[in-house]
């Protein structure tokens, strides 16, 4: 009897696995990836996915799943209002966006915060004042503001 493989990549290198579902410990063992690192799920047309180490993936999916590593200091870089700015932590306040926003921030004023590009958890949306978001690599952020009358 002849064992069915199933095929993924790794920072752009194939590997095999004999199981269909994987853990994302698994993954990152199998390529040689230290245990702190990140792991990513890519896809075309889809936001990044963290995979958790306990997290199992299904490798029988139609195409070959590919996964990139990020080590655990590599800061993200977020964009706001079409600046680029390093962002290490994994989440973001609607008044850390503000803060970081590079066209400054006036409490006085009212602000509009609208994401794009953001992962799984939040691929897009508004922020309103006490919101918390997941962040990615390359996550956009548009502020606007108008005064209070």
């Amino acid at each position: 009897m002849v064992r069915r493989t199933f095929s993924y990549m790794v920072d752009g290198r194939p590997y095999t696995s004999y199981e269909q579902y994987i853990t994302g410990l698994e993954i990152k063992s199998h390529a040689g990836v230290p245990a702190d690192y990140l792991l990513y799920l890519t896809r075309k047309h889809a936001a990044d996915e963290l995979i958790e180490d306990g997290q199992q993936v299904d490798l029988a999916m139609p195409a070959i799943e590919k996964f990139v590593t990020k080590a655990p200091s590599q800061r993200n870089q977020i964009i706001i209002n079409n600046v680029y700015i390093d962002y290490e932590d994994e989440t973001i306040s609607y008044v850390k966006v503000l803060e970081l926003n590079p066209k400054g921030y006036d409490p006085s004023h009212e602000y509009s915060v609208i994401y794009f590009d953001g992962p799984y958890q939040n691929p897009s949306g508004e922020m309103k004042p006490g919101d918390v978001v997941y962040v990615k690599d390359k996550m956009r952020f548009n502020v606007e503001g108008s005064h209070r009358s």
